[in-house]
């Protein structure tokens, strides 16, 4: 794994632990607060276990290779069937896992059926992400999170923003009216 992607993820991992915490306190209806809290949880789980993961590569084995010393730190290198393979492929399973649970916070929000449909699809792929580890075959279908990971964020931001906003929903010709006014 390289520096620059350990780097990303390490960052990426952050943005997804806040906006699951946003999801908690912004947008979740009191009735379904217990799912938001169950993803928060999850979330945070997959967030420490990738935390671990990304400073290790970032601060241990990347200036080990660096330095020509990889067998000083075999053990924590991203091959098959690794220890650092498998808690990031468990930390995006629990990931998928907390967006499963969270999705269930817009169940009864007709406005946000897009964004509880892609939490859904999301979350379905995180037995092919864990099976992965045990079943190479199934990264095929784990890595269907490249799709399911962007349309999620994005329907969440754009929930996040009509809740923000919701005079921004509206047809162009009343979002010009409104913010005129403004």
């Amino acid at each position: 794994m390289g520096q620059s992607s350990s780097f990303f993820a390490f960052v990426a991992t952050r943005i997804e632990l806040l906006g699951a915490d946003d999801v908690f306190v912004e947008l979740a209806p009191d009735h379904a607060r217990i799912w938001s809290r169950l993803g928060l949880g999850f979330a945070t789980i997959y967030t420490t276990i990738n935390t671990i993961v990304y400073f290790t590569q970032l601060t241990v084995v990347s200036p080990a290779l660096f330095a020509g010393q990889g067998q000083s730190v075999a053990v924590l290198l991203f091959t098959p069937h690794s220890f650092m393979q498998s808690a990031n492929g468990l930390a995006y399973g629990l990931m998928s896992v907390a967006a499963l649970l969270t999705s269930q916070s817009f169940a009864r929000m007709p406005e946000a059926r897009f964004v509880r449909w892609s939490m859904v699809a999301h979350g379905a792929i995180a037995p092919f992400i864990v099976g992965a580890l045990f079943w190479p075959d199934l990264i095929a279908l784990g890595a269907l999170w490249m799709v399911t990971f962007p349309v999620m964020t994005v329907a969440l931001a754009l929930q996040f923003r009509r809740a923000a906003h919701p005079q921004a929903t509206r047809t162009a010709s009343h979002f010009e009216e409104t913010t005129a006014r403004l």
